[in-house]
């Protein structure tokens, strides 16, 4: 079997549905900004109005992102606890940070340099993945924050796994400090977001959603039973139903303001828990890795979406931004729109063809992978990331 028939075997279309979606989400949530600037501009909507309609476009592209987050995880973490099940000693992690780097840093940083070149001040920052923690421009690269959250918790989860999973460790043993973890980092979010003792800035909550991801991991290769009833639609559409009633309570209800901790709770754990219990049915269902996939029109299509994603999301944002934000008609900014997507397109297959596939090559021949054929996609979030 080719190399490339290979690839194409080990992959779970499901997966890449689920990745596809979610930089889809990302994709339209984006270009809705700038008619949305528009009609605040000339007043369309009442200002209340304006602040409700505006938090549900951001819930599109962050709700993307944090799909993506899931799936990191999921992925990453089943590398690394079947490492752990299948070695003898601790593995070593120099691997795998090989074979991540190589994967997600070629272009990042040739889409970082693009927009250097067209930047008045340096940003030596985004070049060490300390954006987050500096002053981050907002108009420069912005869609950076999340890879910074992802490589960061790439840097440090490992590590802390290592450190506190026994030797020898069965999955469940596994999966229930997988949970411990989760819940020192909710105690942790908790403080620095109440400050009781602490007065910097708060832990970003959306490590919970990898932590979740690496979780959801462990729980299939300890109770792949009843990992399999989690996918059942029901569970699908009642986590979608309760991440909008959240929006509808916390938006249009404007009830998180009475209730900071239950908030607090719906914003970090129940979004973690609900998002996470999307991914099931994108795995395991059957109509959809089997049926949809051998249909001749959204087969490929998926596939070809999931492969782009990583450089769809390193592009689009710069583009909207670039030809679409400053239009004063709507005409004028809905073409502009279809332009900056065409081109978000053509440019993203360029990156993937000429940067990302080339040095994949090169990684696997230096650093090959155990070859269970998973997948990790880096935000992004998401695109097909073998690690």
């Amino acid at each position: 079997m080719s190399g490339t028939t290979a690839a194409k075997s080990s992959r779970i279309f499901g997966l890449d549905v689920f990745r596809s979606v979610a930089i889809l989400m990302v994709l339209f949530g984006h270009s809705l900004f700038p008619l949305l600037k528009l009609t605040h501009t000339r007043q369309v909507f009442s200002e209340p109005t304006y602040l409700i309609v505006k938090e549900w476009v951001n819930f599109i592209g962050h709700y993307g992102v944090d799909l993506f987050f899931v799936l990191s995880g999921f992925l990453i973490g089943r590398i690394i606890i079947k490492d752990l099940l299948q070695s003898e000693q601790k593995p070593a992690l120099w691997n795998f940070y090989a074979r991540r780097w190589f994967r997600t840093l070629p272009a990042y940083y040739f889409v970082l340099s693009i927009c250097q070149l067209f930047s008045s001040k340096p940003h030596w920052d985004y070049f060490l993945f300390l954006q987050y923690f500096t002053s981050m421009d907002k108009k420069f690269f912005p869609v950076s924050w999340s890879l910074v959250v992802e490589e960061w918790f790439y840097l440090t989860a490992p590590v802390i796994l290592l450190m506190v999973i026994p030797r020898h460790a069965d999955s469940r043993r596994i999966l229930y400090s997988v949970v411990g973890l989760y819940l020192a980092f909710i105690a942790l979010w908790f403080l620095t977001v109440y400050r009781p003792f602490y007065s910097g800035p708060p832990l970003e909550s959306r490590f919970g959603f990898l932590i979740m991801g690496v979780i959801l991991a462990a729980f299939k290769l300890s109770y792949p039973k009843v990992y399999r009833s989690l996918s059942h639609p029901f569970i699908f559409l009642g986590s979608v139903l309760i991440i909008l009633f959240y929006l509808y309570w916390s938006t249009v209800l404007a009830g998180v303001a009475s209730y900071p901790l239950v908030n607090m709770l719906c914003f970090g754990p129940l979004m973690h828990i609900c998002v996470v219990l999307l991914l099931p049915l994108f795995d395991v269902d059957s109509r959809i890795n089997v049926s949809l996939a051998k249909n001749q029109i959204f087969g490929p299509f998926f596939t070809t979406i999931s492969l782009l994603s990583y450089s769809i999301y390193l592009i689009h944002y710069q583009l909207i931004l670039l030809l679409a934000s400053y239009k004063d008609t709507y005409w004028a900014i809905f073409l502009c729109l279809l332009a900056s997507i065409l081109l978000t397109f053509i440019l993203s297959w360029g990156v993937y063809r000429y940067i990302e596939r080339p040095f994949m090559t090169i990684r696997d021949r230096l650093f090959p992978g155990r070859g269970q054929g998973a997948e990790s996609p880096v935000l992004i979030a998401g695109s097909s990331v073998t690690v």
